[in-house]
C-alpha cells in the first residue's frame, strides 16, 4: 500500500496510518515516549528488498513488541510517525530477526535488505586439521607420519590465495594459468616458490597437489582435502609412499574463493628432509 506525503500530527489521521499499516493500536504508537519517542513528527517509508515476506512489528510504551503486519517481498508501506520510534522487521514465517530501524529525522525511505551471510571461521587450524587427517591415513598403511613444514606452508598458502583471488574455477599449478606469470615470476612454478620461500635447494624432490571444492564445516577444511587427494585415483602417491621419493614433511594452505559460498581453493608441497638435518 502507497501513502501519499500527507502532513500530520498526533491526529485521528496519523493514527489510522499507522494502524493500517502496520497493524498497532493508538496507545501503542503515543506511549513511545518511554522508548526514545522525541514527539517530533517524521515522514517514513519501509521496503521490503529482501526475497521474503518479513514481519514488521512497532515497539509499544511498555518497550515491548506488538505485532504488526506482513510486508510482501518488493513491497512498502509508511506514513507519518515521530522521531525515535523503533520498528523491527521479522523474517517470515522462520522469526529471523533481519533489521531495526529507529525513525530519525534525516531520513525517510528505509530499506531492508537480506543479510550478509557471515563467514565461520574455523576454531581449528585448517593445517592442522590436514596433517591430522594425512597421518591417520597413513596409519592405516603402517607408514609413517608426516611432520608439517613452515615453509612448505608458506609457499601453499601463498598460491592458495592467489588461485582464490583469481579464481577461474578451477585449480593450477603455475601462477601463468592465472595471467600472473610476469607479476610473480619468481614464483610461477611450485619449485621456484619453494627457494622463494626458503626451501633447501638440496632438497629438490617435491609433489604438489591443488584442489577446489566445497566445504560446508569450515574446522574440516584440512580433513576435508587430506581425504580428497588420498582417496582420489590421481593424487594418492605423496599420502601412500607411493612416488619414487618417500616424503617426510608436507605444507598446506588454502583460501576462500572470491566467488560463491564455502568455495575453498587448496594447496599442499610435499618435500623430504634428510633425518638427521632436523
Amino acid at each position: 500500500m502507497k501513502f501519499k506525503n500527507q502532513r500530520m500530527l498526533i491526529s485521528p489521521l496519523l493514527l489510522t496510518l499507522l494502524v493500517v499499516v502496520f497493524g498497532v493500536s493508538a496507545a501503542d504508537v503515543l506511549g513511545q515516549k518511554k522508548c526514545g519517542n522525541t514527539g517530533q513528527t517524521v515522514k517514513f517509508t519501509i521496503q521490503n528488498n529482501t526475497s521474503k515476506p518479513l514481519e514488521i512489528k512497532v515497539v509499544n510504551d511498555d518497550c515491548k513488541e506488538v505485532s504488526g503486519r506482513l510486508l510482501k517481498a518488493g513491497d512498502k508501506a509508511g506514513g507519518s510517525s515521530f522521531v525515535g520510534v523503533m520498528f523491527r522487521a521479522y523474517e517470515f514465517p522462520t522469526g529471523k530477526l533481519i533489521s531495526e530501524i529507529k525513525l530519525n529525522a534525516a531520513q525517510s525511505i528505509y530499506k531492508i535488505t537480506k543479510p550478509k551471510p557471515t563467514v565461520s571461521l574455523p576454531t581449528i587450524a585448517p593445517k592442522d586439521g590436514f596433517l591430522k587427517e594425512t597421518n591417520l591415513i597413513r596409519a592405516k598403511k603402517n607408514l609413517d607420519p608426516m611432520m608439517l613444514d613452515a615453509k612448505l606452508t608458506d609457499a601453499c598458502q601463498w598460491f592458495a590465495e592467489l588461485m582464490a583471488e583469481v579464481d577461474k574455477g578451477y585449480p593450477v599449478h603455475n601462477a601463468s594459468e592465472l595471467g600472473m606469470k610476469k607479476l610473480y615470476k619468481e614464483r610461477n612454478k611450485a619449485s621456484q616458490r619453494l627457494v622463494y620461500y626458503g626451501w633447501g635447494k638440496k632438497n629438490k624432490a617435491h609433489y604438489e597437489v591443488t584442489a577446489l571444492d566445497t566445504v560446508q564445516d569450515p574446522n574440516l577444511i584440512g580433513n576435508h582435502f587430506a581425504r580428497l587427494w588420498a582417496l582420489s585415483k590421481t593424487h594418492y602417491k605423496p599420502f601412500m609412499d607411493k612416488d619414487r621419493t618417500k616424503y617426510n614433511r608436507v605444507g598446506f594452505g588454502f583460501a576462500k574463493a572470491k566467488r560463491g559460498t564455502n568455495r575453498y581453493y587448496a594447496c599442499a608441497i610435499f618435500g623430504k628432509i634428510k633425518q638427521f638435518e632436523g
